[in-house]
C-alpha cells in the first residue's frame, strides 16, 4: 500500500491578508456574498450565537498570530446548540477549495452543560472538496470538535492541529442520515467522505474516541493520541482511542503514538487502535499503556501490521497487544490478516489474542498468517489462538530476549 507525501500542503496556504477584520466584517467575508481571497478575524475571544454560514469556494477562512500564537478564538456562547461554523451549499452543489486556519474553536462544555445530543458539532462540513485545517484548535466540546459529512465532502487535509476534551469525539465522520444500524452489506450504497488525511496533530482526553471515521482512502499520520476513550458516559463501552468503523475502506496509520488510555469512570477500558473495515495497513505506531488492548479487531479483512522500526510496537497494555475478534453474525467475515516484522511485548495478557468461537455459527479466522514478530515478555504467553480456519501460517516468531529498543 503507497504512503503519499504530504508535499501539497504547503501550495495551499495562502498569503495572510493585509488587513484584519471586525467579527461582523468576518461573518460576511465568509457568506456567499462575500469577496477576496482572506476572510482573517481580528485577534480576541468572540462568543458564537448564530451560526457561521460558509457560502463561497477558493478563499481562506483564518485567525490572527500573535507573537507565535493563535490570538483567535471563536467561541460557544451559553446555551447556544448549533454548529459554530457549517458550509452552505446551494442544494446539489458543492463548495472548492476552502482553508481554515490559526483559529481556535472552543466549545465552552463548561456553559454548555446538557446532554450530548443537544449539541451540533463546533464545525460542521457537509459539501466542500479541497478542505485544509491546519494550525487550528478544537477545545471543549460538548459533543464533537470537527464533523465531516458525505454529501459531497472530499479531499481533505487536517494538519497540525489539536483536539482536546470532547465529550464524544474530536473529528467524526459517516454518511448523511441515520446510520446506526449500517452493516458491511450497506457500505456499497451509502457515500463517505472520500481521501482523508489527519497528520501531526494531538488528540486528547476525548469521552469516546478520538477519531470516529467511516470513510474512504484515509491517512492517519503522525499524530499523538493520549488518553481518549477515557469517560464513556454517553455510550457505556470499551472501544479505541481512534475507532474506524465498518465501511471504511483503504486505509494508513502511520508512525502514531496511542497512549495512556485510561479506564472510563464506569469501568470501561481503552484500547489503543479499534478497526471493523477493510483494506488497512498499520506501520510503525506505538501502542501503550492502554487499560485495553493494543489493537483491536473485529470484523475486519485484508489487514497488514508492521513494526520496521524498531522503536515502535505494541506493549504494555493491560489487555493483549494485538486482539483478533469476530462477535457478531451481522460482521463480515475476520480474515486476510498479516503481521509481519511486529512488536507485541511486555502485555499483560497476551502478544496476539485471537477467539471468534462466540458466534453461532462460529467464524473461523482464515488466512492468517504471523511471522517474523517478536512476541515476548507478554504476561500469559505469546499467543492464543482459538477458532482458526485454512490457510494460516505461524512462523519465525521470537518469544524471548526481544523488545522495542
Amino acid at each position: 500500500m503507497r504512503i503519499p507525501l504530504l508535499l501539497g500542503i504547503s501550495g495551499l496556504l495562502l498569503v495572510p491578508t493585509a488587513r484584519a477584520l471586525t467579527y461582523a466584517e468576518f461573518v460576511e467575508c465568509v457568506s456567499a456574498g462575500g469577496q477576496g481571497t482572506e476572510c482573517q478575524l481580528n485577534a480576541g475571544t468572540y462568543p458564537v450565537s448564530k451560526t457561521i454560514s460558509v457560502g463561497r469556494s477558493n478563499f481562506a477562512i483564518e485567525g490572527t498570530i500573535v507573537n507565535g500564537a493563535r490570538a483567535t478564538t471563536l467561541e460557544r456562547a451559553p446555551g447556544f446548540k448549533g454548529p459554530l461554523i457549517q458550509d452552505a451549499a446551494k442544494a446539489g452543489s458543492t463548495l472548492k477549495s476552502i482553508t481554515i486556519r490559526d483559529l481556535t474553536i472552543n466549545g465552552n462544555r463548561a456553559q454548555n452543560g446538557l446532554a450530548y445530543s443537544n449539541y451540533s458539532p463546533e464545525v460542521s462540513i457537509f459539501a466542500v472538496d479541497g478542505l485544509l485545517i491546519v494550525n487550528s484548535a478544537f477545545n471543549n466540546s460538548p459533543s464533537i470538535g470537527l464533523a465531516l459529512y458525505g454529501a459531497g465532502t472530499a479531499n481533505v487535509v487536517v494538519n497540525s492541529c489539536t483536539f482536546t476534551d470532547p465529550v464524544i469525539y474530536g473529528l467524526w465522520s459517516d454518511a448523511t442520515g441515520d446510520n446506526s444500524n449500517i452493516t458491511y452489506l450497506d457500505c456499497a450504497k451509502e457515500r463517505f467522505v472520500n481521501n482523508v488525511i489527519v497528520s501531526n496533530s494531538q488528540f486528547q482526553n476525548a469521552g469516546e474516541p478520538a477519531i470516529l471515521g467511516e470513510m474512504t482512502n484515509v491517512q492517519i499520520m503522525d499524530n499523538v493520541f493520549t488518553n481518549n476513550h477515557s469517560r464513556s458516559i454517553p455510550f457505556d463501552d470499551d472501544g479505541g482511542q481512534i475507532d474506524l468503523t465498518v465501511c471504511t475502506q483503504n486505509a494508513v496509520i502511520f508512525n502514531n503514538t496511542f497512549q495512556n488510555g485510561s479506564a472510563s469512570p464506569n469501568g470501561h477500558v481503552a484500547d489503543g487502535i479499534e478497526l471493523h473495515g477493510t483494506n488497512i495497513a498499520l506501520i510503525n505506531n506505538t501502542v501503550k499503556n492502554n487499560t485495553g488492548g493494543g489493537i483491536n479487531m473485529d470484523g475486519v479483512q485484508n489487514i497488514f501490521i508492521a513494526n520496521w522500526n524498531p522503536d515502535t510496537g505494541n506493549f504494555a497494555n493491560a489487555h493483549s497487544g494485538i486482539e483478533i475478534a469476530h462477535s457478531s453474525t451481522t460482521f463480515r467475515p475476520t480474515e486476510w490478516l498479516t503481521v509481519d516484522d511486529a512488536y507485541a511485548t511486555g502485555n499483560d495478557q497476551w502478544g496476539i489474542w485471537s477467539d471468534t468461537s462466540n458466534t453461532t455459527p462460529t467464524q473461523p479466522v482464515n488466512h492468517l498468517t504471523v511471522e517474523n514478530t517478536c512476541l515476548s515478555s507478554d504476561e500469559l504467553g505469546p499467543t492464543y489462538l482459538k477458532n482458526l480456519g485454512s490457510d494460516v501460517t505461524l512462523k519465525s516468531n521470537q518469544t524471548s530476549g526481544c523488545a522495542p529498543k
